[in-house]
């Protein structure tokens, strides 16, 4: 919702003002799906996935509307992006960059964005090696999006109720 507000105030309150976010999420997305398969295999791999995905007629359609599921898909993304990255390269940065993903997705529909870190749990409890803490990168990247997320969550209780 901010973010229309702030595309009309660019744009004006125009049907272009309202889309504008969706197809820059939708855009985004094909990138951070890209950089996906590159990471885990080669910019070949990358670049097909980012086709199949764009090519998908309901991710093109949204896209394409003014709603808010391009932006929880492109957040939920970047959110597996870094957490993949925190599985390859280490560094506790990429479980923050992941959790504060995982927090503007929170922002941006509800509670889905949860499901992300329930299955980053659950697939490392299932392929956990015991070398690192199981929980770390859970409790880093859940910190962070409740840092990032709970004061919208806070605001929108005491003025809304």
């Amino acid at each position: 919702m901010w973010l229309t507000s702030l595309s009309f105030l660019i744009f004006g309150v125009t049907e272009f003002a309202v889309r504008f976010f969706s197809a820059v999420f939708g855009a985004l997305t094909l990138m951070v799906i890209y950089t996906m398969g590159k990471d885990l295999h080669s910019s070949r791999l990358g670049f097909i996935a980012a086709m199949l995905f764009g090519l998908n007629p309901f991710v093109s359609f949204y896209a394409r509307q003014g709603q808010f599921d391009t932006a929880l898909v492109f957040f939920l993304s970047l959110a597996i992006l870094y957490l993949i990255r925190y599985e390859s390269r280490g560094g506790i940065h990429f479980a923050l960059l992941g959790g504060m993903a995982i927090g503007a997705a929170l922002m941006t529909k509800l509670f889905v964005g949860f499901g992300i870190p329930l299955a980053y749990f659950f697939w490392k409890a299932t392929t956990h090696d015991g070398k690192d803490p199981l929980w770390k990168p859970l409790a880093v990247s859940l910190g962070m999006a409740l840092l990032v997320s709970a004061p919208w969550y806070v605001y929108m209780t005491i003025v809304r109720g």
